[in-house]
């Protein structure tokens, strides 16, 4: 059972876009704090920014073997910067699908 009492708001993501792909827009004044993720895909290494060109949060998604999980964390296991949205970097144009769980605080 959740100790996490705020407000979680969901988002479903699916690309075949090369680069940086925007999966959760930024929010003024609000840090957008990851608790669970799921993604699948053929990608090797998917890495999430801070913005598109921002602060690297979490980087070596492994998604050799159809995908993979984060389970649900109360304190998040990664958040943007404040003001910053949620943005994935690809290694090419290669299709990754997945749902982020995550609140605005």
């Amino acid at each position: 059972m959740s100790d996490f009492t705020g407000v979680v708001k969901r988002v479903a993501f699916n690309s075949s876009a090369a680069d940086s792909v925007v999966v959760i827009a930024a929010v003024a004044g609000k840090k957008i704090v990851v608790h669970a993720l799921a993604i699948t895909g053929p990608v090797f290494v998917v890495t999430f920014q801070s913005d598109e060109d921002g602060t690297t949060l979490y980087i070596n998604v492994d998604c050799r073997n159809g995908g993979t999980c984060l389970t649900f964390c109360d304190y998040g296991w990664f958040e943007t910067v404040s003001g910053e949205g949620l943005w994935m970097l690809l290694p090419g144009a290669i299709q990754t699908a997945g749902i982020v769980i995550y609140s605005e605080v």
